[in-house]
């Protein structure tokens, strides 16, 4: 088994199948879909993690079946977003703002679900804006200098601030 891929871009057509290795490193595409799991399209995630680290802004479609396990993402800095354009579920954790960089997590008014703990890495000053869509996270993890904003209600179990601000 392929313990990790590293590619420019994923795309699962319908009909298509992508079972996941321990790790997937997304690294370069940047001008539409990082992540493009489109409708008729399965994913197995495999308890692996998906790691986009972008140098620009991306979007992360997930239309098609089968959740992340671990999902990481960031973005070539403050300047950029990364935005969800279906619902997003990950069954595990999901961190958001590592190696420096973060940009700006936007769910587009899409409903995101996390079963574990949703952070934003302190040293990158990760921005979340979630929207209307529907906001369930079992823990969520502000870091200092981070934001946390939605203008829907959220479902949270746990809500750690290590000094962020909350809208």
């Amino acid at each position: 088994a392929v313990a990790k891929l590293v590619t420019g871009k994923i795309a699962i057509n319908s009909g298509g199948e992508f079972r996941a290795p321990t790790t997937t490193q997304i690294t370069s595409e940047t001008s539409d879909k990082s992540w493009d799991n489109k409708s008729g399209g399965e994913f197995v995630h495999n308890d692996g993690l998906i790691y986009i680290t972008n140098a620009a802004s991306y979007n992360i479609d997930n239309t098609g079946v089968g959740n992340f396990y671990d999902l990481t993402t960031a973005a070539g800095g403050g300047g950029y977003d990364i935005s969800l354009v279906s619902a997003v579920i990950v069954e595990n954790n999901f961190n958001h703002g590592v190696a420096g960089t973060a940009g700006t997590l936007r769910a587009n008014n899409q409903d995101l679900t996390v079963n574990g703990t949703f952070e934003l890495s302190a040293s990158t000053n990760a921005k979340f804006y979630g929207g209307s869509g529907a906001q369930n996270f079992n823990n969520v993890k502000l870091g200092n200098g981070c934001v946390f904003s939605t203008s829907s209600a959220i479902n949270v179990n746990s809500f750690r601030n290590f000094g962020g601000t909350v809208t």
